[in-house]
């Protein structure tokens, strides 16, 4: 039994050390030289903030129906409510 259940530890180890040596290769060979200390690179280095703010509310859009985030393409309708789109398009066609 502990002769099982040493294997397993054993393997467990040997699988991780594999993983470790193959991803340092691997970025290595790829250019991207990051370490535990800086941590990982950012996917965007100069994010724009979401147009509508963070954590941003979503909205359906009255033309296609698709959820978005708080955007500045809104018009008011007869009824003086402001609506909100995805898109310049949707809200020329939802005009039109």
């Amino acid at each position: 039994m502990f002769r099982v259940i040493f294997g397993i530890i054993v393997s467990l180890f040997m699988i991780s050390l594999l993983r470790m040596i193959v991803g340092a290769i691997s970025r290595e060979v790829s250019g991207d030289r990051r370490t535990a200390s800086n941590g990982p690179a950012p996917r965007n280095p100069n994010p724009s903030p979401p147009r509508g703010g963070a954590g941003g509310e979503l909205r359906k859009c009255p033309t296609c129906g698709a959820y978005h985030a708080l955007t500045d393409v809104a018009v008011r309708n007869a009824s003086g409510d402001l609506l909100h789109f995805c898109s310049q398009a949707c809200r020329e066609k939802f005009t039109a």
